[in-house]
């Protein structure tokens, strides 16, 4: 196979702690061999060279893939599976501890540095690249004054004008050292001796000539060399001012810290650390990075946890950026401990770079989990909650469970799988089949659409279809905000035939129901959910449809069918039944526990169960143990269930209706939010008028009031509490002139919230049959809450308790039914 190949051939380091990384340098090491001396080798010439190429374990793992013999010929193949293979192994957090890591070499120029941060921040999976590039810029660079310039800029400083400042000072450096090339080298000598007087601390050399002592000789000049010791220039053999001094890097004597030799191997540790010459009066001080401090951060994307310290809890942020432990001030005069502060060796600087005022140093014992440490605080003057730093996370065994479970389960998150069993589609046999017409696409999205059904006929979703069939549907081009284009069918005449399973589809409500006392949750999202049921014969053949290359039909479950969100419901209910603590709504799986220990017993059990059913997961919209996770557009934390930000911002956006049917739009984000919202159907009762056939729009200050403050009742909302079946209950109900509203509290806490408007004829009850009808709406409406339990109902109307004090036989005729279906319920 080595015939007249020239050059270095490819290696694949399998063992190098840069995974990701190596394959990269080793795949296109392999480009280069096969565009120019391997250039005519055929594909599985080329394919066998890459198995020569990988080595031993390459091959090893190449005997588990289950590969055709045609994809045995395609190199593209081969790279995939490879790339799968190395991909799970990439450390996110492990890829930004070498890019904090990451400072400016003694004789690289700023380009190289930043193109290497730049490779080096792809992997860390930042929201913002650019602007950690550019901080690794102002604390990596090699400059005291290009820092001292870039902070300068402050908030201006972007990425490409903090590479101009470096460059422009490179390049300025360069041009003087130019221009000093033909200076006489005495008054450099002379330079040097100023500088070195100059520099050399009071009583540093006991040495006679500090006294001002001549000395007996003159010094010869040509045998001046700078020492290795001390780093100034003195003659070999005479004596050096470093000699018997303790360094204060390695602790070691006869050596000053600056030409320490250890210094470069502690680099790797200094992660954005920097020299303090000037604080608390200490040459050896550092600058600590605290990331958490003054960085304002989305709630749901901080991680806490609650940590006792003298025997008083606290609610940490855990910071995997911080190279220190900090406890604000408030936190630590609860603690009222009998230790004292020691003063700092270090200061602490915030990710904005603001310096944080530090009161001082002390260790306390903590407790997690029965577990006893010693941890080292730095109490500093900030209203920021207190933080745990990374190498503490690590040591009291906060992060080493999620890091050990993502690469335990990295195989969850690559390919498409497949759910058990062999699903149908039913039709009514009496319905007609319909053959859509091909529909034209843009010339310009024709491209994309080929390459996605290629893709789709690679995944085994789709397949040609020759034969003709009796149901052809239309296709449908969605475009993503990426570009890409999604692949859908237009069954709006299939599902007219098809009949459904009618399996109950869960609710947030239901679920929420069944999560009280929550802390912790994880969400994990299935990948092209539908996509994970495989159709029979004949269910595929009814989804075939047109498109500008021909037909074809789908072997996977399709978006758009009536009856596949049912069938998906039912078989992923049926994969983690018996799993307590894990809710599914369709393909969205919420995981929760009262304690972290719980919640990841939990997970575990979810993810087994996936891996065995062969679920695969989205990565990238998965949240693991978090205090608050996104969920069917509901925010579900540990404080209670909120509404999504993005649809409340949508409500805020909105402008004044002009014509019914924006009006309508409105009054539909309203109502979804309407278990949040109190009395909602008398605040909208101006608006509904609108809607009303009889009546012309007209706009005027009742309606535009009624807007405004529904747009604040939403803006507003308040956070409902879970519901717990050992909480006793309360319904608050009330009846208006136009409408009724009800409440359920536990611990005078909302569970939720609900109204409707009186129809004319009701608008004509009198009030105490409006109180009433409030009652029976809210018992009707929370009616999985309040069955079979005792309900204290509390309404401003004092005559309905007299009638529900009286015993059954005495009661009005007209509520004798509604107090014999809700006799378990107290009135006040």
């Amino acid at each position: 196979m080595a015939d007249g190949i020239k050059g270095r051939t490819p290696c694949m380091n399998w063992d190098s702690g840069d995974l990701p990384g190596t394959w990269k340098a080793f795949k296109t090491h392999c480009e280069f061999m096969f565009q120019g001396p391997l250039k005519k080798k055929q594909g599985d010439e080329k394919c066998a060279y890459l198995m020569i190429w990988v080595g031993e374990k390459g091959r090893n793992v190449y005997s588990t893939w289950d590969m055709t013999a045609e994809d045995q010929k395609k190199l593209e193949k081969y790279y995939e599976n490879f790339e799968a293979y190395v991909k799970p192994k990439s450390n996110q957090v492990f890829s930004s501890y070498k890019f904090q890591c990451r400072l400016q070499k003694t004789n690289e120029t700023c380009v190289e540095f930043v193109t290497d941060l730049k490779v080096l921040v792809k992997d860390c999976q930042y929201a913002n690249p650019d602007r950690m590039v550019r901080d690794r810029i102002v604390f990596g660079t090699k400059s005291s004054k290009v820092r001292e310039k870039l902070i300068n800029e402050g908030s201006e400083l972007t990425l490409e004008k903090a590479l101009d400042i470096a460059r422009t000072y490179e390049l300025s450096q360069r041009q003087l050292q130019t221009m000093n090339i033909g200076e006489d080298p005495n008054v450099n000598s002379i330079n040097r001796k100023k500088i070195y007087s100059k520099q050399t601390p009071k009583n540093s050399y006991p040495h006679k000539y500090e006294q001002g002592a001549k000395p007996r000789y003159k010094q010869d000049k040509s045998k001046l060399h700078v020492c290795q010791r001390c780093g100034y220039d003195h003659n070999a053999g005479s004596y050096c001012p470093a000699k018997g001094k303790q360094c204060k890097k390695c602790d070691k004597k006869d050596h000053f810290a600056k030409m320490c030799k250890t210094r470069k191997e502690k680099k790797v540790h200094e992660i954005d650390r920097e020299e303090c010459s000037n604080y608390y009066d200490s040459s050896d001080s550092d600058t600590l990075f605290v990331g958490a401090l003054y960085n304002e951060k989305n709630e749901s994307d901080t991680w806490c946890e609650d940590i006792t310290v003298e025997n008083v809890s606290i609610n940490f942020q855990l910071d995997t950026g911080a190279r220190c432990n900090v406890l604000n001030r408030t936190d630590f005069r609860r603690m009222k401990t009998n230790n004292v502060l020691s003063k700092p060796d270090s200061r602490l600087k915030s990710f904005s770079g603001h310096n944080i005022e530090c009161d001082g140093k002390i260790t306390l014992p903590v407790t997690l989990k029965n577990q006893k440490h010693e941890v080292e605080f730095y109490v500093a003057n900030t209203k920021s909650q207190s933080v745990l730093g990374a190498a503490t996370c690590s040591e009291v065994g906060l992060i080493k469970r999620v890091y050990t479970l993502e690469a335990k389960y990295s195989d969850l998150f690559t390919g498409l799988g497949c759910l058990p069993g062999i699903h149908k589609i039913h039709v009514d046999d009496s319905s007609n089949p319909v053959v859509h017409p091909p529909r034209k696409v843009p010339v310009s999205l024709k491209g994309r659409i080929k390459t996605e059904l290629d893709r789709m006929m690679k995944l085994g979703v789709i397949v040609r279809q020759k034969e003709p069939t009796a149901w052809v549907n239309s296709m449908v081009t969605v475009v993503k905000s990426n570009g890409d284009v999604r692949i859908c069918i237009d069954p709006k005449d299939l599902n007219k035939a098809i009949s459904r399973e009618h399996y109950p589809m869960k609710t947030v409500e239901e679920v929420v129901a069944n999560i009280p006392n929550a802390k912790v949750f994880s969400k994990i999202d299935a990948t092209s959910g539908f996509w994970h049921l495989k159709l029979d014969e004949d269910s595929s053949k009814l989804t075939c449809f047109n498109t500008p290359f021909g037909r074809y039909r789908f072997l996977r479950a399709p978006f758009g069918i009536k009856s596949i969100p049912e069938i998906f419901q039912r078989v992923m209910t049926e994969i983690m039944e018996n799993i307590e603590g894990a809710e599914v709504i369709v393909d969205d799986i919420l995981i929760w526990g009262s304690t972290i220990q719980e919640h990841d017993e939990r997970l575990k059990k979810v993810l087994d169960r996936a891996r065995q059913c062969n679920l695969k997961l989205s990565k990238s919209k998965c949240q693991f143990r978090k205090n608050e996770v996104d969920y069917v557009g509901h925010i579900i934390s540990k404080d209670g269930l909120k509404p999504d930000p993005e649809k409340v911002r949508a409500v805020q956006k909105m402008k004044k209706p002009e014509n019914k049917k924006e009006l309508q739009t409105f009054l539909g984000f309203i109502t979804y939010l309407s278990k949040f919202l109190s009395n909602m159907s008398d605040v909208s009762a101006p608006l509904r008028v609108l809607l009303e056939e009889k009546n012309e729009w007209c706009w005027e200050k009742e309606q535009d009031t009624s807007f405004n403050k529904l747009k604040d009742m939403a803006t507003n909302a308040p956070i409902l509490s879970y519901y717990d079946p050992k909480q006793p209950l309360t319904l608050n109900v009330d009846a208006s002139s136009k409408g009724l509203g009800a409440v359920l509290l536990q611990n005078d806490k909302p569970i939720a919230y609900a109204s409707r408007a009186l129809t004319p004829t009701q608008q004509r009850y009198a009030q105490i049959e409006k109180e009433t009808l409030a009652i029976v709406f809210g018992c009707q409406k929370f009616h999985h809450y309040v069955y079979g339990r005792q309900v204290e109902v509390e309404s401003d109307h004092k005559p309905l308790e007299n009638i529900f004090s009286k015993p059954l036989n005495e009661a009005p005729p007209e509520y004798k039914d509604l107090y014999y279906s809700y006799r378990s319920m107290t009135l006040s």
